[in-house]
């Protein structure tokens, strides 16, 4: 039976060891220099089988290696074996015998590890790039300016900032022919995992600020006219350098280890796991409490009719009106009054954006199988694809399909084409001037207020 257990750690380390990677790409490295070395005369080939490169050696031979190093025993006394048949093939194809070091754990699948590797390259750097977008796009446009915002740009930037230092630090593993020196430097590789970490404790504190953000703005009477968006920067980028300062001092007593490679193994991780869980807690605490306002407030707004967008439309900075299929589907399934089934359209709406803008979607894969087998595999390519898409789902909900930064990159992008008609209104001294294209955007500290603010410049 598989033993499953809460690997709550996995949110603050990559879901791939390096100290695999690492000999994943010794192993390819040595491979490819066996290549232009092999034998003359019938011979088999040299080979990699995950574990070790087997360099080439004549038919009707045998080689021996030790057995993998494990912290415990002597390797060099244990040994696993190929043999080269007399036709220069290797004996039962690519097989080697490990029996003698099956009592010692053996590395994982390096198909696995390999796959993992690139979903998380992959995934950073089309993060990278549509969180460069987003970020610029929340500077460069004026109208979009407001405290959500301000917010907002803070979080992504907190994401660009670990998909850079995420991809420097796997870089070495993907193209194993360049030499990396700085990974042989202990200081600048341990730097690079330090900076991994701080990073990642940004994003999960970046996200709290959002939960707190909306829980005071939709929620809580006290705290609605904050003066200063001070406390939230410090919050944000200051309280995590005290968790990952404290994780380095640890560390670097008590682990002597290199690049610590293996840092997601040891105890001290929960040095910087453990506010990542109590953030991501309360987070889901504000989550019920926002959900259940916006349940309310929706419901008493449809008794009313306004000139204006409902005040949690303007807080949140997303429209609630949504024509899902699935919830066609369910209405079909289970008749209930329009009213009704508005609600719950504007809910699910609200909880589907709410849900990566908090963090919650980690708390998905909270459960590790740790049992070598296909469990693990799956639970390693969705929590790989989670983790380095994040940033592109961020940007896809909060920039690309947001009514609010579509209009305003809409109105600027009519700006620039010679005007078809004059658009003119009649002013009352009789005068001719141009309407100015407006966009609404909580200015107000006060979620009661809403401000709709018209600019002619961007």
């Amino acid at each position: 039976m598989a033993l499953w257990h809460v690997n709550i750690s996995d949110l603050s380390t990559l879901n791939v060891d390096l100290e695999d990677l690492l000999a994943i790409s010794d192993g390819l490295a040595c491979q490819e220099r066996f290549k232009n070395n092999s034998d003359t005369g019938l011979s088999c080939n040299s080979t990699w089988d995950s574990i070790y490169c087997w360099p080439s050696i004549p038919a009707g031979h045998s080689i021996f290696l030790p057995c993998p190093q494990h912290k415990g025993f002597d390797s060099s006394k244990i040994l696993a074996h190929r043999t080269c048949d007399e036709d220069g093939e290797w004996h039962m194809g690519n097989w080697t015998n490990y029996t003698a070091c099956l009592q010692y754990p053996i590395k994982p699948d390096a198909a696995i590890l390999l796959a993992v590797r690139d979903i998380y390259v992959v995934g950073s750097s089309l993060s990278l790039l549509t969180l460069c977008v987003t970020l610029f796009i929340f500077c460069y446009f004026r109208r979009l300016q407001c405290d959500r915002i301000r917010i907002h740009k803070h979080f992504v930037l907190s994401l660009i900032l670990r998909a850079i230092i995420l991809i420097v630090l796997l870089q070495p593993f993907l193209d194993i022919s360049s030499s990396y020196e700085y990974m042989n430097e202990p200081v600048v590789c341990r730097g690079l995992v330090v900076l991994l970490q701080y990073f990642s404790l940004t994003n999960i504190f970046w996200m709290l600020i959002e939960g707190l953000f909306l829980y005071v703005r939709c929620v809580v009477a006290v705290m609605r006219h904050i003066s200063s968006l001070t406390v939230f920067y410090v919050i944000g980028w200051g309280a995590p350098v005290m968790f990952v300062v404290a994780w380095t001092v640890v560390m670097t007593l008590y682990d002597t280890e290199s690049c610590w490679h293996h840092y997601g193994r040891l105890p001290y991780v929960w040095i910087v796991s453990g506010p990542i869980v109590a953030a991501l807690l309360v987070n889901l605490y504000f989550l019920f409490h926002i959900l259940a306002v916006l349940v309310t407030k929706i419901k008493d707004d449809q008794k009313t009719t306004h000139a204006t967008e409902p005040w949690y439309e303007l807080t949140l900075g997303f429209k609630l009106d949504m024509k899902d299929a699935a919830s066609n589907m369910a209405a079909a399934a289970v008749p209930k009054k329009p009213g009704e089934l508005e609600r719950i359209r504007k809910a699910l709406r609200a909880l589907f954006v709410l849900l990566p803008l908090l963090g919650l979607t980690n708390l998905l894969f909270f459960v590790d199988p740790q049992d070598d087998g296909v469990g693990q595999h799956i639970f390693q390519i969705f929590n790989a694809l989670l983790q380095s898409t994040q940033g592109l789902v961020v940007s896809i909900i909060y920039c690309f399909t947001n009514d609010e930064v579509r209009s305003v990159i809409r109105d600027r992008m009519n700006r620039q084409k010679p005007p078809l008609v004059n658009k003119t209104v009649l002013s009352a001294n009789g005068y001719h001037r141009r309407s100015a294209p407006s966009t609404t955007c909580t200015t107000s500290r006060d979620p009661d207020v809403r401000i709709q603010r018209s600019e002619s410049v961007v």
